[in-house]
């Protein structure tokens, strides 16, 4: 039986480094290509460690990397990012003219959970997030905001 949940252990904490790995590539990538290193958030541990036990919406865990005040010469389109891993899928791509910011969103299924990373790119900033959410609950909670609303409506 221990060495069923020793198993159980290691390959959970496997499946949590291959999404680590896949974000801080992308972050690597994005850094790369704005010549920049991303900002220092205080107190984003705890923020993380509160949404791995409270699990608000659905989610589990999320990473966040900003970068500001990017020279315009080093800025690059989100096109020229993609996540590194498999099993990674575009999901969203939208683009602004006006503004030249880019958002693309892919998505990865892990067991009950789905994986999202969310890349945007501006003139002068990117941001790369990614975190983990069971559809089911995430989906409850829209159903339910949506019910809420339509309620006060009438």
């Amino acid at each position: 039986m221990k060495s069923a949940i020793a198993l159980f252990a290691v390959l959970a904490a496997q499946g949590a480094l291959a999404a680590d790995h896949d974000f801080d590539a992308m972050v690597r990538q994005v850094s790369a290509a704005y010549h920049a290193k991303p900002e220092h958030i205080p107190l984003l541990g705890f923020a993380r460690f509160v949404t791995n036990v409270a699990r608000p919406y659905g989610t589990r865990d999320f990473r966040l990397a900003v970068f500001e005040d990017v020279k315009p010469e080093f800025t690059a389109s989100s096109d020229s990012f993609a996540p590194p891993g498999t099993g990674w899928q575009l999901m969203v791509r939208s683009t602004s003219r006006r503004d030249n910011e880019n958002t693309r969103i892919f998505a990865h299924p892990a067991g009950s959970y789905t994986r999202l990373m969310i890349l945007t790119t501006e003139p002068k900033e990117a941001t790369v997030v990614q975190v983990e959410v069971n559809a089911r609950e995430f989906g409850r909670h829209i159903e339910d905001t949506e019910r809420h609303a339509h309620s006060r409506k009438n």
